[in-house]
């Protein structure tokens, strides 16, 4: 698979893509590079990774995209708050592909200073 790099500098989001045992197999690097992102920090996201394509392919799952908002999320110097999609995909062949947008939002940023809302108490922080 090959995935061509946006060079929009105003680009604010990114996709990658993983394989069904959650290893990457591609992404556009918009907001940060992949292929800078160190073992020991892929390792400590793979557990939320795993869970999220275990449920993909779980019976239970209705094929809707699974949709997590206000994540507060760091990967090397990247670091902001930002919504991840996932979804699933079987090509002709049977091959499963998990989809992940990542979109960052400059209107969805959220400053440490101001008092958290209802809203934002439901956020989670992902590190990488």
């Amino acid at each position: 698979m090959y995935i061509v790099k946006n060079e929009n500098a105003n680009s604010k989001s990114q996709i990658i893509t993983f394989d069904a045992l959650a290893r990457i197999t591609g992404s556009c690097d918009t907001l940060f590079e992949v292929n800078q992102l160190r073992q020991s920090d892929y390792d400590r996201l793979k557990p939320y990774l795993v869970k999220v394509i275990n449920y993909l392919n779980s019976p239970v799952n209705t094929g809707a995209p699974l949709f997590f908002p206000k994540i507060a999320f760091e990967c090397g110097t990247y670091n902001s708050r930002c919504d991840f999609t996932f979804v699933r995909s079987t090509d002709i062949y049977g091959n499963v592909t998990i989809t992940c947008l990542i979109a960052d939002n400059p209107t969805r940023r959220y400053s440490s200073s101001r008092r958290k809302s209802k809203k934002d108490q439901g956020s989670k922080r992902i590190s990488a």
